[in-house]
């Protein structure tokens, strides 16, 4: 018997690290680990929110740095709100649809020198953030086109969630209003206007009944320099987290909470 020791030995060792291995080693759990807990996001119960917005001189369509007697005094945080959350019940395929509702607002100071008469081909805009949507599992993101002069855009993604692809499509628009509310006239016959600002985006996404990983991501450092838009170019599904970015830098919030804080 003796000289079976070391072979049974050496055969047990095997069959144990085997079924270490069947069971769920730390590399195969890390493998498994959702993409939302691997990277580490914090979810928030929060649903108005705050991120910097950039403020710009535009004139015929185009980005102006500076005009002369004219330029921007103030720039403040958009509010977002989530204004409201809804699911349909399944229809005949198995498919529900989402609705989301969210309104950004925001004021700044637009600063008139020297009687400076604005021209009307003269205008203030801006650039915000808005939310991208994100699967908590896989961490890829539904690719949405930009809102340029277009008022709505369209986007679809298959997301791989545990070996299974799950179907996701949805559009996103909006609308948005303003008005002025006037300050008053200084020494030397400068004045300031005040503009208030509010945009409504409606999310509306078809996905089956039992997926529950949608997610919203707000990024917290906002727009504060002017960039060109692409808004041709509807962009590949990418993981929410880019190289420079960490979990640090965002808000998220999970659909399914939403709908229960909402009583959907």
């Amino acid at each position: 018997m003796r000289k079976y020791k070391g072979p049974l030995a050496l055969l047990l060792t095997l069959i144990i690290l085997l079924g270490g291995f069947m069971l769920g080693s730390p590399e195969a759990a890390a493998e498994d680990l959702p993409y939302a807990e691997e990277m580490g996001l914090e979810f928030t119960e929060d649903t108005v929110l705050y991120a910097p917005f950039f403020s710009y001189i535009e004139k015929n369509g185009e980005y102006v740095p500076t005009v002369e007697g004219l330029s921007f005094t103030s720039m403040g945080d958009m509010e977002y709100s989530i204004y409201s959350v809804s699911l349909s019940e399944p229809d005949e395929e198995g498919m529900v649809t989402l609705d989301i509702l969210v309104t950004a607002s925001c004021s700044f100071l637009l600063e008139n020198v020297n009687g400076y008469e604005n021209d009307p081909q003269l205008g203030g805009t801006m650039r915000s953030e808005i939310f991208d949507f994100f699967d908590y599992y896989s961490g890829y993101k539904i690719p949405f086109g930009v809102l340029g002069n277009s008022d709505s855009t369209e986007g679809s993604v298959e997301f791989q969630v545990g070996g299974e692809s799950v179907p996701v499509s949805g559009t996103k628009s909006r609308e948005d209003s303003s008005r002025w509310r006037f300050g008053s006239w200084s020494k030397y016959d400068t004045w300031q206007n005040e503009l208030l600002w509010e945009y409504s985006y409606k999310y509306s996404f078809r996905y089956p009944a039992d997926y529950d990983g949608l997610c919203l991501a707000l990024y917290k450092p906002g727009i504060t320099e002017y960039k060109e838009l692409d808004t041709e170019e509807v962009p590949e599904s990418e993981p929410l987290l880019e190289e420079d970015e960490t979990a640090e830098d965002y808000y998220c919030l999970r659909v399914t909470e939403l709908l229960a804080a909402f009583g959907s």
